[in-house]
């Protein structure tokens, strides 16, 4: 298959990669093994939400710039959360909140 169809596959079954093989018989291998990087970005992603429910909640309009306070965030995905969330700034505190 061509690389638009493997891309179509790995969003759909929600995995990093696929790998196709020619052969004979159709066989599916899963690597379910989690990996530090694996869990730093699904625990950025939880944060990514974590910070939209924030924002929904106190309704800030989708293109304003908010500084916000999370007890902890992956450090590696800081610029990516960022990003994603319109964050200007992260900064230590005990609860998630906008400020």
């Amino acid at each position: 298959p061509d690389e638009e169809v493997l891309e179509i596959l790995e969003q759909e079954i929600n995995v990093k990669a696929v790998e196709w093989q020619k052969g004979s018989e159709l066989k599916v291998e899963l690597d379910t093994q989690l990996t530090p990087e694996l869990e730093a970005e699904g625990k950025a992603r939880e944060v990514i939400r974590q910070i939209q429910n924030l924002r929904k909640a106190a309704n800030v309009q989708v293109d304003k710039l908010v500084d916000v306070e999370l007890p902890e965030w992956p450090e590696e995905w800081e610029e990516q959360i960022k990003v994603k969330t319109k964050v200007k700034n992260l900064s230590k505190g005990s609860t998630a909140k906008i400020i």
